[in-house]
């Protein structure tokens, strides 16, 4: 709806349409004084005037531009051999490595990588080589080495050069941009410049004399300057391996020892290489002695519990399932875990049910947590099962058990036989005691003075009572 629209709607119609009565008198208001406002721009002559003159402007601003770009076009069609076609090629570098044997493509980081170009469709190859030389060679210069000493061949991304093209009857054609793109029926060319060392006998007179003497010795092309290079480096190979001594007309030629200093530093050297050798092998066998006694520690703490935890399950009554209790535990590790016991057992069966169901922990204790006159207290080895039916026990491996006497038992929880008869019965000696002799040892050792004393007062004793 436009404004004239809403102007002449009926209030009532509006507020059907959702709106409230407020903002039905402000739509309305608001469209009136809209329509208000265009009539009067209408009737003004001035602005009718303003309007038609910013329309002829933007009207002729667009037709300018239409025939500039038609007088453009025309140009075009009238020399169309003034602008040559150009073809989007990528061209990037390789280098030949003599260990490898082969081209290997040249990182970007390294001044490489893949350049685009775009090349007229008449280009030759030299014309390809030349632009990337300029590129890959800024000054004649690059991470290789100088473009004077490089031989340039254009090859493709197989690494075969690229010489001649054959047309459509097998004939060879020189070779062009255009060319290669409609033999191949390619839409996008990937072309390499292939760069190699040049052999030593390519390398002119007026080359190497352009190049000073520090570069001569670093070059490969060193050796060909009429072997005033190479006989310098033969000659201080000789001096190094050599040693020359010469006597009136005599001149000899004794080799170079290569041995370190005389005999006895020499030994010297090599005791301190068996000194260290030794100290070295010395800390290896510690190390594996002490890495062997902690395994054989945690082995036998394994299997000490491993013996106890036996020994618990050893101990654990049978399970009944008429007339008996039910415990349950929340293992520390295990999680909830239920079992029955008869109502005449007391909480130390308990205690050594949960305990071998795992060789950890190995003390523990177990809390009540369920009923209100016992909540968390420690549960004792003596109490009856049958106060702790349908409980729910929390086992506390921090804890320590305890009886009602407050003595601690750490090794199981079974019943604990008490035998306190000290008495030492000769039968079960295994050792054989020597007899006391009538008259003293001839000789006595440092430590059996008390031996003496002892012979001493047994005949005193005797001679006073008969």
């Amino acid at each position: 709806m436009d404004c004239e629209a809403i102007s002449q709607t009926p209030e009532h119609v509006l507020e059907k349409l959702g709106l409230k009565k407020g903002d039905v008198y402000a739509l309305k208001g608001m469209c009136t004084s809209s329509i208000s406002d265009s009539s009067k721009c209408n009737n003004d002559p001035l602005e009718v005037r303003k309007r038609r003159l910013v329309e002829e402007l933007i009207s002729g601003r667009q037709d300018r531009q239409g025939k500039e770009r038609k007088k453009e076009i025309y140009k075009k069609r009238a020399n169309p051999s003034s602008q040559p076609k150009l073809r989007r090629v990528s061209l990037g570098w390789m280098h030949f490595n003599s260990t490898r044997k082969k081209y290997v493509s040249v990182r970007a980081s390294k001044g490489g990588g893949t350049r685009t170009l775009d090349l007229p469709q008449n280009t030759t190859i030299d014309e390809v080589i030349e632009k990337g030389k300029k590129l890959f060679y800024e000054n004649g210069h690059s991470i290789e080495g100088k473009s004077s000493e490089m031989q340039f061949e254009l090859v493709n991304f197989k690494g075969e050069t690229i010489k001649n093209l054959k047309d459509e009857e097998g004939k060879e054609v020189p070779f062009t941009i255009q060319g290669y793109f409609e033999a191949y029926k390619l839409s996008r060319v990937f072309l390499y410049l292939a760069s190699k060392r040049a052999p030593i006998s390519d390398i002119s007179d007026d080359e190497v004399s352009e190049l000073s003497d520090s570069e001569l010795e670093n070059s490969a092309f060193a050796v060909a300057n009429k072997g005033r290079f190479w006989r310098a480096n033969l000659n201080a190979a000789l001096e190094e391996k050599y040693s020359i001594n010469v006597d009136d007309d005599d001149i000899q030629c004794i080799p170079k020892t290569t041995l370190i200093g005389n005999s006895e530093e020499r030994t010297k050297l090599k005791d301190e290489q068996d000194n260290a050798f030794k100290l070295s092998l010395e800390a290896d066998q510690k190390k594996e002695r002490d890495r062997i006694d902690s395994l054989r520690q945690e082995i036998t703490e394994v299997q000490r519990l491993e013996d106890l935890r036996s020994a618990r399950e050893k101990r654990v009554p049978p399970q009944l399932q008429t007339d008996s209790v039910r415990i349950t535990v929340l293992h520390s590790s295990i999680g909830r875990m239920t079992r029955f016991f008869a109502k005449e057992e007391k909480m130390s069966a308990a205690y050594d049910w949960i305990g071998s169901q795992n060789i950890h922990p190995e003390v523990f204790a177990l809390f009540s947590t369920q009923v209100d006159s016992i909540r968390h207290t420690k549960v004792l080895f003596s109490e009856s099962v049958a106060a702790y039916h349908d409980c729910v026990l929390r086992m506390d491996p921090d804890a320590e058990p305890e009886s009602e006497d407050g003595e601690v038992y750490i090794k199981g929880f079974g019943k604990i036989i008490e035998d306190n008869d000290d008495t030492l019965h000769l039968d079960d000696i295994s050792f054989l005691v020597a007899p006391i002799e009538e008259k003293p040892p001839s000789q006595i050792m440092e430590h059996d003075r008390y031996y003496v004393l002892y012979h001493y007062h047994y005949y005193y004793c005797y001679y006073c009572c008969y």
